[in-house]
């Protein structure tokens, strides 16, 4: 029987290695309006052929019988021949070591982006670098608080020319809590619009 699921995995190879010798050939045509050199349609054609023989395979469940899968003979329990349990000498529980806690690493200086105009909404005037959510002063305290436990030194205000003004009332009550919480305050010259 693995007979002929060798002959589908050697089809799928085949197909893989014709396949992606076309599609590059084709795709090299319409894009550079020249045809792709032997050079480079000849490995990707190798490696398509692996992966149309690795997918047919897959297709059987991983094995061909004797690649470690599918039907075969042995002394399974398909051959007749049942399982015996292995019992440990000691039947003592056997305690593995505890798996180290993976600290969080921690940020020393926080970005913390101005919104301004359409972009605020029920005055949700802060956003952290990197995180599309906007804030209220109130959320980015409780965020600053949990970062603070994980070394957080201080934080920098970006503000750009489309953010708030630089004397707003989001601007200073953002600063003036920081200083309270011990926390550094920068706000670097900003270029541009808010991305």
């Amino acid at each position: 029987m693995a007979l002929w699921k060798l002959g589908a995995v050697a089809a799928g190879a085949l197909f893989g290695f014709l396949g992606s010798g076309f599609v590059v050939r084709k795709s090299s045509t319409a894009l550079v309006r020249k045809e792709a050199p032997r050079a480079v349609v000849f490995p990707i054609r190798v490696v398509g052929g692996a992966i149309g023989g690795w997918l047919v395979m897959l297709g059987f469940g991983g094995g061909l019988g004797f690649f470690g899968g599918g039907e075969g003979t042995g002394n399974g329990p398909a051959a007749g021949v049942q399982p015996t349990a292995i019992v440990p000498a000691d039947t003592k529980a056997v305690k593995l070591p505890a798996k180290p806690e993976v600290a969080t690493p921690s940020v020393q200086t926080l970005l913390i982006r101005l919104l301004g105009g359409p972009r605020v909404v029920g005055e949700k005037f802060y956003q952290i670098d990197g995180s599309p959510q906007a804030m209220t002063l109130d959320e980015l305290k409780k965020n600053i608080d949990n970062k603070k436990q994980h070394g957080l030194k201080g934080i920098e205000i970006l503000i750009y020319q489309n953010s708030v003004a630089r004397n707003h009332p989001a601007v200073h009550s953002l600063e003036d809590w920081a200083g309270q919480q011990g926390l550094s305050v920068t706000i670097p010259p900003t270029k541009g619009e808010l991305p």
